[in-house]
């Protein structure tokens, strides 16, 4: 069975780890009130 690993964008994870282990990375987003 295949698996994909699928992180949000807060993991600390270097850019050459992500490519090299084919992760997707969600951009991740947190709002209080207006600010972003």
């Amino acid at each position: 069975m295949p698996v994909k690993v699928v992180t949000d964008s807060v993991a600390d994870l270097p850019s050459q780890v992500v490519e090299e282990l084919g992760i997707t990375v969600i951009p991740l987003n947190v709002r209080f009130g207006e600010k972003v």
